[in-house]
C-alpha cells in the first residue's frame, strides 16, 4: 500500500507540533514550582521562608536527639563480615554484636526488611547529642577487640563484623 503524497512529512510536522506544544505548556504551567528560599519583610529585609525555617529547625533539633545503637544477631548463624582477615562471613550467636552505629532516626535507620533479612535486632545503647553519640560509637568500636565474645574466638577481629571501618 503506497503512502499518500506528503504523508511522512505531514506526520513529522504533527510530531514536531506536539513536542513544541508540550514544551510551551511545561514552560507556561510548571508544576510544583518551589517557593523562593526567602521573602522580604515589611522593612525590605530578606527573611527565610517559613517552610525553610521550619525545616532547618527540625534538622537542628535532630542533632540534639541522636542515639548510638548496636545491631545484634537474633539467631545463630553466618553473618557478613566486612573486616575478617581471611573470610567474608563469621558465625554469630544470638545477642552478639554485628555492628555499632549512630542515627537520628532510631530504628527507622534501616527498613524493617533489612533487620528481618539479615537476622538483626536494633538496640539503642546511648542517647544524646550527635557528637556525644559519635564519641560513644567510637569507644565501642575501638574496645570491640577486648569484648568477651571476640576474645574467645580462635581468630579475634579488629572491629564488629558489620563495621567496615573505625568510624
Amino acid at each position: 500500500m503506497a503512502s499518500p503524497p506528503g504523508g511522512k512529512s505531514f506526520l513529522f510536522f504533527i510530531i514536531i507540533l506536539a513536542i513544541g506544544g508540550l514544551a510551551v505548556a511545561v514552560w507556561l504551567f510548571p508544576e510544583n514550582t518551589p517557593n523562593p528560599p526567602f521573602r522580604y519583610d515589611d522593612a525590605g529585609q530578606p527573611q527565610l521562608q517559613p517552610d525553610r525555617l521550619k525545616k532547618m529547625e527540625k534538622e537542628l533539633d535532630k542533632l540534639d536527639e541522636a542515639e548510638q545503637y548496636a545491631l545484634v544477631a537474633t539467631t545463630a548463624g553466618w553473618y557478613a563480615c566486612f573486616n575478617c582477615p581471611d573470610t567474608t562471613h563469621i558465625y554469630l550467636f544470638p545477642g552478639q554484636i554485628w555492628k555499632y552505629g549512630v542515627t537520628v532516626n532510631g530504628p527507622d535507620r534501616y527498613p524493617r526488611s533489612f533487620y528481618k533479612e539479615n537476622k538483626l535486632q536494633y538496640i539503642s545503647q546511648f542517647k544524646g547529642t550527635l557528637q556525644e553519640c559519635l564519641r560513644e560509637e567510637k569507644r565501642k568500636i575501638y574496645h570491640y577487640p577486648i569484648l568477651p565474645e571476640n576474645v574467645k574466638r580462635k581468630k579475634p577481629i579488629l572491629r564488629p563484623p558489620g563495621n567496615k571501618k573505625d568510624s
